[in-house]
């Protein structure tokens, strides 16, 4: 606080001097809960602090020890944090790491550019397969639908957000962020009618799914149009089969994917009134 001083004795008179003690910021170090690691998994600290001088000490009970502020540690154990500073303040902390012999990922598709008012997809591509999914959306973002496997929004106001995506398979997460660009729709482009009607996809499925390598692809649309589509390989972006039709407003197309691996595909189609993607496990 402040403390005041009045000297006397002086052929002037008296001195009074005011000082202020401050505290420097209170030293923490928080590690949050114990983790528990899935197969490739690893977890990455930070106890850096804005002290001068500061001294960092990381150590284990399986022999593992650091002086750097940021760790990145993958190996089961009881990990203990310690930061110290030249005016004598310390602080510490514990985690427990626990790891299991189980594949998790979090991978989700978005398009990195849409319009306002413009409905956008994000769509789980995680393989394998997670027991549940958790999406992060920003605040500005307008829900529109979610599921298990996909969330539908729009933003009405353009920027540039954060998408993000939490996955759970038995004790372990996983989670990825991808940013999308929105930017102002063009005024002058409509997506209506000449009846003022709204054009839009009213159905697009793939089916069955999972397959074991063909399947059909189903689009409805609310007038006629054009339609692409296109199969690709999540893990390099690689088209393995591609379609495209006009003059209707119902398609139904067999796609073949049988010489392929296991694991999990896109299905894109392009249609005058945006894109829309689904995805299918082939087993």
């Amino acid at each position: 606080g402040f403390y005041t001083v009045t000297i006397s004795g002086f052929a002037s008179g008296t001195e009074t001097r005011t000082y202020e003690l401050v505290n420097p910021p209170l030293l923490t170090v928080d590690l949050g809960q114990d983790v528990v690691l899935c197969r490739d998994q690893g977890v990455s600290y930070d106890i850096s602090t804005e002290a001068e001088g500061a001294i960092y000490q990381w150590t284990s009970d399986t022999g593992f020890s650091s002086s750097s502020p940021i760790v990145d540690l993958d190996q089961a154990g009881t990990y203990s944090a310690t930061v110290s500073t030249p005016l004598g303040c310390t602080a510490s902390g514990t985690v427990t790491i626990t790891t299991v012999a189980q594949d998790i990922s979090a991978e989700l598709a978005l398009s990195t550019q849409a319009f306002t008012d413009e409905s956008i997809m994000a769509v789980d591509i995680s393989y394998p397969l997670p027991d549940r999914v958790e999406w992060i959306l920003p605040e500005k973002a307008e829900l529109l639908e979610q599921d298990q496997d996909q969330v539908a929004f729009l933003f009405q106001e353009p920027g540039e957000y954060e998408i993000g995506m939490i996955t759970y398979r038995g004790p372990c997460t996983a989670f990825q962020y991808k940013t999308i660009l929105v930017l102002e729709k063009d005024q002058t482009v409509s997506g209506e009618g000449t009846d003022g009607y709204q054009k839009r996809v009213d159905e697009f499925l793939a089916y069955p799914n999972p397959t074991t390598g063909s399947f059909t692809v189903e689009v409805g649309l609310t007038e006629v149009a054009n339609v692409s589509v296109k199969v690709f390989n999540l893990a390099n972006n690689r088209v393995i089969a591609a379609e495209k039709v006009g003059g209707e407003d119902y398609y139904q197309m067999a796609m073949d994917i049988s010489s392929e691996p296991a694991g999990i595909y896109a299905v894109l189609i392009e249609t005058p009134y945006g894109k829309y993607l689904r995805k299918v496990i082939k087993n």
